[in-house]
């Protein structure tokens, strides 16, 4: 665990040209590299690049119906260039001997979107009382059309003598059946579809039959005409080995767009890069096999390296806050591990129950996999019971437990004036964090000069109300400030200096004062806890649904609000003295594996 983050290792790798992609996935597996491609050509040039693009252009138009691939760790280890040419060649042929079920299968699948809206149609309008049957049948002296529009197209109104009936079918959709003579619903027709609607095919019903169990039986036989000609497919593809020429294309696809070009002679190719572990990358190649020389020299001059932030596993949902506003770069603190601490004791206090503590705390380990969010809200949880205890608060009752320090009720003072004192703590440790960023760039002199007297002052005024003689460092620190200004610059410096202190001292302030919003929500947690042991003791024998339902509206209602205002002093409060998030993230390169190729049946 580090507060300055480490920046990636440049890499540079020689590996023999026909293994250059088995190379790449070994190393994409690790999680460890990323990509940054020295200037070169093309590894295998256009001719390559026009093969993906029509493998591309036939994945768009038939990829739905091949079917799904996994490539494997290892791929493609013979040259790309005649292997995509085979592949290419077994799905023309697979296209060419599957055109006709192709087209049979795209037929039933129009004809069983076709049946679908139809019985959304029929359904809606027989729960609106209109004979469907009755309207299909009708003789040619009238015409009935079926028009799908949006929503807010099919409002407009239709032109006499037709007769019109909408039916909404969701909330983007609406029918719009229209009755009259053929020539004017013809024109009707013409003028929806131009408001972006479409004339929805008359069925072949043959009349006779009850509509409803028709359509039912018509859409199960195109079903299974569906099933069997994906059947019939996907033996083809098993006949003609599909799968392999895909997994192929794939990794030769994934080379070319994802690493991108690459420095390379007629025998050898070099990929470079950053790498977070060096040691992966050496372990991936000698695992699988792969002949290659790996070196770590020192990156190339004009290329920026990644940042990486190193931190134990239970410090790193944290870093989700410095990235919300960039990520730190070499010479910038990484609070993750300070906001490890100080982020749940925030929630903690303001949210301070221990039932409801818990609760959180084990939604958050139920949904621990779902991603740092949840692991958050874990730690906030076991903070809050901890302050529960403190405050002697279980699902809002305060008389089950002795509170350990305070009821918050009852002495509101201490629990607002509480806060502000960590604040000042917190502030004067985030300058204290611009003075170590400004010592590993080498500006630590001038921090002291320009910007260190601004922590005695904040700790002498902040410290002074409490303890008068404090206030003798703020003077001592204004003082050192101007003089220091006064030799460098003269008069109009030091006139500079002391509003650039005064300024500085105001945000200071008003950055404190923000953190009296704390104990101001700890404040209205306990009174909302307060009314709803209320309303549970007036509802008499329904008091037990009162609390039950009381917790957990505190629970949603001031879980959302804790979360917010946490936040809020972290991003605002806290980083606005040393964060800026001037580095660059660190990307890896993603490996081909489980790339499904098509969606199968």
């Amino acid at each position: 665990m580090s507060l300055r983050p480490r920046p990636a290792r440049w890499f540079e790798l020689v590996v023999v040209r026909g293994e250059a992609m088995r190379a790449a996935a070994s190393l994409a597996a690790t999680g460890a590299m990323e990509v940054e491609a020295l200037p070169g050509a093309p590894l295998h040039g256009a001719s390559l690049t026009r093969s993906i693009a029509r493998f591309r252009d036939l994945a768009r138009r038939h990829g739905r119906y091949w079917p799904a691939v996994e490539v494997a760790l290892s791929p493609l280890t013979r040259s790309p260039r005649p292997a995509v040419a085979a592949a290419l060649r077994r799905l023309a042929r697979w296209e060419r001997e599957g055109e006709a079920t192709i087209r049979l299968l795209q037929g039933f699948e129009a004809e069983r979107d076709r049946l679908r809206l139809w019985q959304t149609v029929a359904g809606r309008l027989g729960a609106s009382g209109v004979e469907v049957a009755g309207l299909l049948a009708a003789g040619p002296a009238l015409a009935v059309e079926v028009a799908l529009l949006p929503a807010v197209a099919a409002r407009l109104g239709v032109a006499r003598p037709i007769l019109t009936l909408q039916v909404a079918l969701d909330s983007s959709r609406t029918a719009v059946v229209l009755v009259g003579p053929p020539p004017e619903v013809a024109r009707e027709v013409s003028r929806l579809v131009e408001l972006r609607g479409r004339l929805l095919t008359r069925l072949a019903w043959p009349g006779g039959e009850e509509l409803v169990g028709w359509l039912a039986a018509r859409l199960a036989t195109v079903e299974g005409e569906i099933e069997r000609a994906y059947v019939a497919l996907f033996a083809l593809a098993e006949r003609l080995d599909l799968a392999a020429a895909l997994a192929d294309l794939t990794t030769v696809a994934w080379f070319v767009e994802r690493v991108g070009p690459v420095a390379a002679t007629p025998l050898f190719l070099r990929l470079t890069g950053w790498t977070s572990d060096p040691a992966a990358l050496v372990r991936a190649l000698e695992w699988d096999g792969v002949a290659a020389l790996l070196t770590l020299p020192q990156p190339p001059a004009g290329v920026r390296p990644p940042s990486l932030l190193v931190n134990p596993p239970w410090v790193r949902p944290f870093e989700l806050f410095a990235q919300a506003l960039g990520t730190p770069g070499e010479g910038e603190v990484d609070p993750s591990p300070l906001l490890a601490v100080v982020v749940p004791l925030l929630f903690g206090y303001m949210f301070g129950d221990v039932g409801q503590g818990l609760v959180l705390a084990a939604l958050g380990i139920g949904l621990w996999r779902r991603g740092p969010v949840a692991r958050l809200l874990a730690a906030g949880g076991v903070a809050a019971a901890l302050f529960g205890l403190l405050f002697g608060s279980l699902f809002c009752r305060v008389d089950l437990l002795s509170p350990l320090w305070l009821h918050p009720l009852d002495q509101p003072i201490a629990l607002l004036v509480f806060p502000i004192v960590a604040a000042v703590l917190l502030l004067a440790g985030g300058l204290c964090l611009a003075g170590l960023e400004a010592v590993w760039v080498g500006e630590g002199g001038r921090w002291l000069r320009e910007e260190g007297a601004l922590l005695f002052v904040y700790l002498g005024l902040a410290g002074g109300i409490a303890f008068r003689p404090l206030f003798g460092l703020a003077v001592v620190g204004a003082l050192y400030h101007l003089a220091v200004a006064l030799l460098a610059g003269g008069g109009a410096g030091a006139a500079v200096a002391l509003g650039r202190l005064v300024e500085e001292g105001q945000r200071l302030g008003v950055n404190t004062l923000s953190f009296a919003r704390v104990g101001a929500f700890a404040l209205a947690h306990a009174g909302l806890a307060s009314v709803v042991v209320t309303l549970a003791h007036a509802a008499g024998p329904l008091a037990p649904l009162v609390w039950v339902v009381g917790n957990a509206a505190v629970i949603v209602l001031e879980g959302l609000i804790v979360s917010i205002q946490t936040t809020r002093l972290v991003l605002f409060e806290f980083f606005a003295r040393f964060l800026r998030g001037e580095g660059r993230p660190f990307q890896p390169l993603t490996p081909p594996t489980l790339a499904e190729v098509g969606h199968g049946g």
